[in-house]
């Protein structure tokens, strides 16, 4: 699965919203989703 935008509102500690250019980001051919366990990665993919 790849990313290209996320766009979240009212989603755990984020009340505003929030938008991120995930291909601007991977730029350099590997992008790393990164957390502790509980912190919401999972949640980020299914959503």
């Amino acid at each position: 699965m790849r990313l290209h935008r996320l766009s979240i509102t009212a989603f755990g500690p984020f009340g505003a919203t929030q938008e991120v250019d995930f291909d601007a980001l991977s730029s350099a051919g590997l992008f790393l989703l990164h957390g502790p366990t509980g912190a919401g990665k999972t949640s980020v993919l299914d959503a």
